[in-house]
């Protein structure tokens, strides 16, 4: 007798954001291809993460899908290893990764949600990605050298999955937040993780985009202006700064691509403006 195997299908259409297991408005479907047998055993063995189906416009007008895993994690699940850069692309005179920072979320499960985030523009501050914090009670900031610090939610936007994070005796200087849409070229990526604490890596903006996708939550359609990264992406690297040559940050990544190896996406320097600015604040909730 021939053995049925079911695998999931999902009628949402593009400019969705997914959660991985189990998808919303599934049907049942006989078999699986080999090819998604084959990203099945790529995937990272951690908690499974948010998939991103969305719609790009390219400043050149050019429209095409791209699907994405969010890219936070969970407790202490080693996502992988990758090529770390340290010698990165931006200025040799800023330290960029005293900047940087991880960032630990408690309350919608037996362990932390973890992510990355940046100190950028005001002090004793901190942005990340709003899906590292959705429902969080408890939001912890760990600095380049070690030490924790407790942070207040003082602003979340569930639309541009971006959050504001208020943290007392930070004592990080800021990075400069870049102005405008950002130039096309080498940059760097700032991200933290346990084993390794805060690293630099080699990044390249390919292309500046205009993003139709669904909110955190799955429930309305928005849209974001971000840019698409060449760089190597893993889970826990959300929230990480991509910092352009002269040393400004320009985007906080949110994805990673599962089509293409090698290619992140972060929404940019003009969403993370309008943070500051209006200073959201959407409900919190687990997701």
């Amino acid at each position: 007798a021939r053995t049925r195997r079911r695998s999931w299908t999902t009628r949402r259409p593009w400019g969705a954001l997914l959660s991985e297991w189990p998808p919303p408005r599934c049907s049942w479907r006989r078999g699986a291809s080999p090819a998604r047998e084959d990203r099945r055993a790529r995937r990272v063995a951690a908690p499974r993460p948010a998939v991103l189906v969305g719609r790009v416009v390219s400043s050149a007008g050019a429209v095409c899908g791209f699907a994405a895993i969010a890219a936070s994690g969970c407790g202490d699940d080693s996502p992988g290893a990758r090529d770390v850069d340290t010698d990165a692309a931006a200025s040799p005179t800023t330290d960029l990764t005293a900047a940087g920072v991880g960032v630990m979320a408690r309350g919608c499960g037996l362990t932390d949600v973890v992510g990355s985030g940046v100190s950028v523009e005001l002090d004793d501050h901190v942005v990340t990605v709003a899906h590292t914090l959705a429902g969080a009670r408890e939001v912890d900031v760990v600095r380049s050298d070690g030490s924790v610090r407790s942070a207040d939610v003082i602003a979340f936007d569930a639309d541009a999955d971006l959050a504001l994070l208020r943290v007392d005796s930070l004592d990080i200087d800021p990075l400069p937040l870049g102005i405008g849409r950002p130039q096309l070229g080498p940059a760097t990526m700032v991200s933290w993780s346990r084993d390794d604490g805060v690293l630099a890596q080699r990044a390249e903006i390919t292309r500046r985009l205009n993003i139709s996708i669904e909110d955190i939550y799955i429930e309305h359609d928005v849209q974001r202006s971000g840019i698409e990264v060449d760089t190597d992406v893993v889970i826990g690297d959300s929230g990480g700064p991509i910092i352009d040559a002269h040393g400004d940050v320009v985007g906080i990544v949110y994805a990673r691509s599962r089509q293409r190896d090698g290619i992140a996406f972060a929404t940019d320097a003009t969403e993370v403006r309008s943070l500051f600015d209006e200073r959201p604040q959407h409900e919190s909730r687990c997701r």
